[in-house]
């Protein structure tokens, strides 16, 4: 608040004269779009805060797919003769473990996944390639 003398009818007559004038708040402004500026786009940009939260959930998300996968492959082996199972028949039994999986699970915590191919041999690794939201993932599964 700042006091003006009333000069127009010639007393000496003090006025209140409030607001913020126009320097001030422009002043404002700039200064807001300066920090805006700085603060912002560590935020937004492609290596910022939300981008490394995205990508962080994708990887948890395709490791827990992998523990799952590896899990219900081991059954598959532990439950039947290795020597019968071919590529078609290791898929078949596994997207059979998968929807076993998936039934007792909520929404949200079922894996929605759709296995495109496997290689599956005694002697070596299996290979299991699958997409999940129309990006392709692959797991190893270690022979020991």
């Amino acid at each position: 608040m700042k006091l003006t003398k009333d000069n127009n009818k010639g007393n000496n007559i003090f006025k209140k004269k409030e607001g913020v004038t126009l320097l001030v708040l422009v002043t404002i402004i700039i200064l807001f779009l300066i920090v805006l500026s700085v603060t912002l786009p560590p935020i937004v940009m492609n290596n910022g805060v939300i981008s490394n939260t995205k990508t962080g959930v994708s990887e948890y998300e395709k490791q827990e797919i992998d523990g799952i996968l590896k899990v219900l492959s081991f059954e598959i082996l532990a439950n039947n003769n290795v020597s019968e199972l071919t590529n078609n028949t290791f898929k078949t039994k596994l997207e059979q473990k998968i929807f076993k999986y998936n039934e007792d699970k909520e929404e949200k915590s079922k894996i929605k996944i759709r296995i495109t191919s496997i290689k599956y041999d005694i002697r070596k690794d299996i290979i299991i390639n699958y997409t999940k939201d129309d990006k392709s993932f692959k797991t190893v599964i270690e022979r020991y």
